[in-house]
């Protein structure tokens, strides 16, 4: 008669994870066990790399360095999606802004007056699903007239999604409008696009040249950050209110020193260095 121990994983595979979870608290050894059946989850989607050109010849190498390996995109088994972006064959007169929840929001190369909302690529790769926003109207905003000629484009973000099953978000534009940020902000459903621009953030000054503000934004730790080129600020944008505040940088920072906001594991905000050797 075999021991109850050798029977163990048959039986724990018959549990539900309510009771796995119970019998894996017993003792380490039933811990292991338990372990050692629960069921595979496919691995998460973390995000893309976005390379929509040729790279280019490499850098010259001498004999003594490292042997190069071409990077290259390999799934990690049969079921992880092979993605592409060869369902946007404009893909390539757009540049990538914002990877966001499985969705990547592009804006043309071509460069245009910053007074101007360009129109926004909205790509989900694992569906090949695409939408493309229009600009907002100029009466989403009732005295446009008075800021259109001062307006500065700084650039746009995924703001939200409502499930990856469906094409459904929320995207913002954001620009400065006489010394203050101003959002629009789009809501994308059943292939249709409604934007509503939000009042002059007036508790918040912009007092230097927009131009220095970093067009793309990071996300982290559930906000929306704009880095400001040499400066000990950035701006941030909470998701929740749609209003603006700003980000002191550590007075601990040396000045002239390089940083970037991040998260770490855990979804904590996080504040990264570069420093010279």
């Amino acid at each position: 008669m075999s021991s109850p121990w050798m029977s163990s994983p048959n039986i724990l595979r018959r549990l539900s994870l309510a009771d796995l979870l119970r019998a894996a608290l017993a003792c380490h050894r039933w811990r292991r066990a338990a372990a050692r059946c629960l069921p595979s989850a496919p691995s998460p989607l973390l995000g893309y790399f976005f390379h929509p050109a040729k790279t280019g010849p490499l850098p010259p190498f001498n004999d003594n360095m490292l042997t190069y390996y071409e990077p290259v995109f390999d799934p990690l088994d049969t079921s992880s999606p092979r993605l592409s972006l060869d369902f946007a064959p404009d893909v390539s007169r757009y540049q990538l802004f914002d990877c966001h929840q499985g969705l990547l929001l592009l804006q043309p190369a071509a460069s245009l007056p910053k007074v101007i909302h360009p129109r926004l690529l909205v790509l989900d790769p694992a569906t090949q699903r695409r939408a493309l926003l229009p600009p907002p109207p100029r009466d989403t905003v009732p005295d446009d007239r008075r800021w259109c000629n001062s307006r500065y484009y700084v650039g746009s973000a995924l703001l939200s999604r409502a499930h990856p099953s469906k094409l459904c978000f929320e995207a913002v534009c954001f620009a400065i409008d006489g010394g203050h940020p101003r959002v629009w902000v789009a809501s994308f459903d059943n292939d249709q696009c409604r934007w509503r621009a939000l009042p002059l953030d007036n508790q918040v000054v912009v007092d230097f040249d927009p131009y220095w503000f970093e067009h793309r934004c990071v996300h982290a730790a559930g906000k929306m950050y704009w880095h400001i080129c040499n400066s000990r600020r950035v701006i941030a944008l909470d998701p929740a209110t749609l209003q603006f505040t700003y980000l002191l940088a550590p007075a601990s920072l040396p000045d002239g020193c390089k940083y970037r906001i991040g998260e770490t594991p855990d979804g904590r905000l996080c504040i990264a260095t570069v420093r010279s050797r």
